[in-house]
């Protein structure tokens, strides 16, 4: 969409077309980093992204069998300090 999106404010003739009768939630979920919500921002879709999704604080990797920590790496304001942006 992003790129059919560019592809019209540069002037091309652009068409899309989805194979679904129906768009609805699948149960997936999309990270945006920091630099494609740059992108998101610059498509001016920076408001519907925000009322749309969440800013998370962490990712949290846990083992399955006994609920040992894994990894967890800090998102949120630490990644807009660190990069300079919002994911």
């Amino acid at each position: 969409m992003s790129a059919a999106l560019n592809l019209l404010r540069a002037g091309f003739d652009v068409h899309v077309y989805e194979q679904s009768r129906v768009l609805r939630e699948v149960g997936a979920g999309i990270n945006v980093t920091p630099n494609a919500a740059r992108v998101i921002h610059g498509l001016g879709l920076g408001d519907k992204l925000a009322s749309l999704g969440v800013m998370p604080m962490a990712v949290h990797q846990q083992r399955w069998d006994d609920g040992h920590t894994l990894l967890r790496t800090p998102l949120g304001i630490e990644i807009e300090r660190h990069f300079g942006f919002r994911q």
